[in-house]
């Protein structure tokens, strides 16, 4: 082509583009390739874009957009799913092509997002049980890629047996969920109804031992767990080593 000469965009296969003459496609974030063709350097520096326009480069800012291989298309991560115990909330970390929208939406269960247009969001009002989130990622209305991530809501478990034997396995009174209710007092008793252990702050380590110190015998004892904000909990447990 010659210095000004104008070319409509009837010659072209794409839309929304601007032709570099250094032999490249310039994508800003609201504007996407159909293709990855290619033209030779015009001369005189000047660019013919889609709509049969020239301008000079020099007036053109360079950095304002993202350069993209035409022979690459655009992706999407939304991050690991998770499983979290007793919780409301959580994170959401993705990843996707420079200069990509972004936007999550929670395809089922209950949940609010925030940041829904940001890679980092956060999910709020869960409750036990799944929920699938998606995240999409696009440039114009061109091109568009989505990947899931399931955030999984435990329920409070409190088992009804433990083997503290030493072993490294199921050796603590291990109680799902426990750590969203801190100061939670936890009483057990033997089957006499006789006070066997009993704390003000449990943490998830009782090893089957009196206040004591001393091994209670393998069996059946009681608890009676409040969690606070008038949860109580109450049932038995049984020590097998």
């Amino acid at each position: 082509a010659e210095q000004g000469t104008k070319i409509g965009a009837y010659n072209f296969r794409a839309w929304n583009w601007d032709l570099f003459a250094q032999d490249s496609w310039k994508v800003k974030s609201n504007l996407t390739l159909e293709y990855g063709l290619r033209m030779g350097y015009m001369p005189n520096n000047y660019e013919v874009n889609a709509n049969g326009a020239y301008f000079d480069p020099a007036e053109y800012n360079a950095n304002a957009g993202t350069f993209l291989d035409p022979g690459t298309g655009i992706w999407v991560n939304a991050g690991e799913d998770q499983v979290l115990e007793v919780s409301t909330n959580t994170v959401l970390n993705g990843t996707a092509s420079p200069g990509t929208d972004l936007i999550w939406s929670v395809l089922s269960g209950p949940g609010t997002l925030i940041d829904a247009d940001e890679p980092t969001a956060y999910l709020n009002d869960l409750i036990p049980g799944e929920h699938l989130v998606v995240l999409n990622a696009s440039l114009n209305t061109c091109a568009s890629v989505s990947d899931t991530v399931m955030i999984t809501v435990l329920e409070l478990f409190i088992p009804e047996g433990y083997s503290p034997n030493g072993d490294g396995v199921n050796d603590t009174f291990r109680i799902t969920g426990l750590m969203h209710y801190p100061g939670s007092e936890l009483k057990v008793f033997n089957r006499w109804g006789q006070q066997v252990y009993t704390t003000d702050n449990y943490a998830n380590d009782w090893e089957g031992r009196s206040d004591n110190g001393g091994a209670l015998p393998d069996g059946t004892y009681f608890y009676v767990l409040n969690l606070g904000n008038e949860r109580t909990y109450n049932g038995h447990v049984i020590i097998k080593r």
